[in-house]
C-alpha cells in the first residue's frame, strides 16, 4: 500500500495510545494488527519490555501473524511476560522448493519444532498458518503441506488457498503466465477460493482438502461447532 516505503510510530506513542483506551473503555486486551510487527527486533523486544513494565495487568496478540525468522527464545519469553495468549506463525508453504521460489522471506522450517515447544513451555498458544495453490505448485507439494502442518505440533492450525494481491510479484506471475482461474476476481478475494489454476490439481481439490485437513486436526482441539458459530457472527 505504500510500496517499499516503512514508517514506525515512536513507542512512547503506542504506549500513550494503550493507556488512553484503558482509562477511556476499560478495556483489558489489545490487539496489534501490524504485518510488520516483528521485523525490527530490538524495536519489538523495546516494545515488549516496555508493556511489561507498564501493562503488567493486561494480554495482548498479534492477529496478522509473525515471522517465524524474527521469533527467539528471548521475545518468546518477553511475550509471554507482556500477556501474549496466542502466537499466529506465518508458515506458508512447508515446502522447501515454494519456499525458494514464491515467498520472499522463506521461512526456516527447520526451526518450527523448537519454536512451538518453547511457546508450549511459557504456555503461548500456537497457531500455525499456512497456504496451498501457489503457481506450478504440484499435487505432491500441496498434499505435503498438508501432511506437515500437522506434524509440527502446533496447537491450531490455519489453512489459506493462495489469492495473488494486486500489486505483488506474485499477482504479476499469475498475469503473465495466464494462470488465474476464469472467475477470478481482484476485488473480491477470499482465502476459500481457488483462484490460480494448477496443471495436475482439478479444481476443488484444494477446498476439499483443506476443509478436511482443518476438521481432522481442530476437532480434538476445539469446539468446532461453537468456534465456527463465533466467527460467522464476526463476518
Amino acid at each position: 500500500m505504500t510500496e517499499r516505503r516503512y514508517r514506525q510510530r515512536p513507542l512512547e506513542d503506542v504506549f500513550a495510545e494503550i493507556r488512553l483506551y484503558r482509562e477511556r473503555y476499560g478495556i483489558n486486551e489489545i490487539h496489534f494488527w501490524d504485518d510488520n510487527f516483528f521485523i525490527n527486533k530490538k524495536r519489538t523486544k523495546d516494545l515488549l519490555r516496555g508493556l511489561v513494565e507498564f501493562f503488567p495487568e493486561m494480554s495482548f496478540q498479534v492477529p496478522s501473524g509473525s515471522e517465524i525468522n524474527a521469533i527467539d527464545d528471548e521475545v518468546i519469553d518477553l511475550m509471554a511476560r507482556a500477556g501474549f495468549n496466542k502466537l499466529f506463525l506465518a508458515v506458508e508453504s512447508a515446502n522447501e522448493e515454494i519456499q525458494e521460489s514464491y515467498i520472499d522471506k522463506k521461512v526456516e522450517l527447520g526451526r518450527i519444532r523448537q519454536i512451538v515447544a518453547k511457546l508450549k513451555e511459557v504456555g503461548i498458544i500456537s497457531e500455525g498458518s499456512f497456504m496451498v495453490g501457489f503457481p506450478n505448485e504440484t499435487k505432491e507439494q500441496v498434499d505435503a503441506t498438508f501432511r506437515k502442518a500437522k506434524e509440527f505440533g502446533f496447537d491450531r492450525i490455519s489453512i489459506s488457498l493462495v489469492n495473488p494481491l494486486p500489486g505483488t510479484g506474485l499477482y504479476k506471475i499469475c498475469v503473465e503466465e495466464g494462470l488465474f482461474q476464469p472467475d477470478f476476481d481482484p476485488q473480491n478475494i477470499r482465502w476459500s477460493n481457488e483462484s490460480i489454476m494448477l496443471e495436475g490439481v482439478e479444481r476443488g481439490y484444494l477446498g476439499k482438502r483443506r476443509r478436511e485437513v482443518w476438521l481432522e486436526y481442530m476437532q480434538e482441539r476445539i469446539d468446532i461447532e461453537k468456534y465456527e458459530k463465533q466467527n460467522i457472527r464476526k463476518s
